[in-house]
């Protein structure tokens, strides 16, 4: 990773170890996808999957 943001990419060592590595990846082209968002249906199938002491 170091290598490629200062070679690949030519940051400079500030920009290079103030980066995240997501940032890094993304900069590279590999960008790392979002799950899609958690609705009330998905939401309701978790705690019937995996119910705690107090759920439903």
């Amino acid at each position: 990773m170091l290598h490629a943001a200062l070679g690949r990419l030519r940051w400079s060592p500030r920009e290079t170890w103030a980066a995240t590595p997501r940032e890094v990846a993304w900069a590279l082209g590999h960008g790392v996808a979002r799950p899609p968002a958690l609705d009330r249906a998905g939401l309701a199938a978790l705690i019937d999957r995996f119910p705690d002491r107090g759920g439903r």
